[in-house]
């Protein structure tokens, strides 16, 4: 019975990789009838004008961003800019996300990065820095947003790994895919 189990598991697992694989070589967008925009690889959509005090956001070739820090003082208040607006459907607070971004501390250091890895990053929005998920909830799928989180949004005053106790965050976040949480 264990073995009739493990063998039904394999091949769900199978067919859902499979299900999931993108049907385009170049893994671009395919339209699959869903709001997840699943085969997405970058933000796509239109591209807004940039807003005053956020650091200017340059793209690689592939999509991966870069950005030019501000010489001003880091703000005290939580912020995001929506550099292209995404057609998909709007995040939710709880929801599973998939997405490419990259972390800075405020003078441009970068801390982590998905692009770097080489792949998406998934996980709840109920699991990451508060400053995360309120960039993060209300957007669209297909959107890339920059945000300014104050230390308070972050990680306060114990800091993380690399990232110093009281430290201002900037995240550049392509929004890739949302999945209600079950």
């Amino acid at each position: 019975m264990r073995k009739l189990a493990t063998l039904i598991t394999a091949v769900t697992f199978v067919f859902l990789v499979s299900a999931c694989a993108p049907s385009s070589p170049t893994g671009e967008e395919t339209s699959t009838g869903s709001d997840t925009l699943s085969y997405m690889t970058r933000a796509t959509g239109e591209a807004l004008p940039a807003t005053d005090g956020y650091p200017t956001v340059t793209l690689d070739d592939a999509g991966a961003p870069s950005i030019t820090p501000l010489t001003s003082a880091a703000p005290k208040e939580f912020g995001v800019a929506t550099l292209i607006k995404g057609a998909g459907s709007v995040v939710g607070a709880t929801d599973i996300v998939t997405v490419q971004y990259a972390g800075y501390l405020w003078d441009g250091t970068p801390f982590d990065s998905s692009w770097s890895r080489g792949e998406p990053a998934q996980f709840s929005l109920e699991q990451v820095v508060p400053g995360f998920t309120k960039a993060i909830a209300g957007q669209t799928i297909g959107s890339q947003v920059i945000a300014v989180l104050p230390p308070e949004d972050g990680y306060g005053a114990s800091g993380a790994g690399s990232i110093p106790p009281n430290a201002t965050l900037i995240f550049v976040v392509d929004i890739l895919a949302a999945e209600p949480a079950q």
